[in-house]
């Protein structure tokens, strides 16, 4: 499990967070715009690791839920 959200992690910062920056360096001209730049690729990076880490388990339990609701229904027709 943490190979794989290495690598997610490692996806989104080649993805996601480098051209970004890559972007907002160019544009940069002070020391405060840098800090919030990279406060706002901050907050990107956090909103990409966070939502597939709190749906994950919702979608995992609706898939267990509809495999018990089957198997419930394959032991009434039985």
């Amino acid at each position: 499990m943490a190979i794989i959200a290495g690598i997610v992690l490692i996806l989104i910062l080649y993805f996601v967070a480098i051209p970004i920056l890559k972007v907002l360096l160019r544009k940069i001209s002070s020391l405060l715009e840098l800090v919030i730049a990279l406060g706002v690729v901050g907050v990107v990076l956090v909103v990409c690791l966070m939502f597939p880490i709190l749906f994950i388990p919702l979608i995992l339990y609706f898939l267990y839920s509809k495999s018990q609701s089957n198997s419930d229904k394959n032991s009434q027709e039985e």
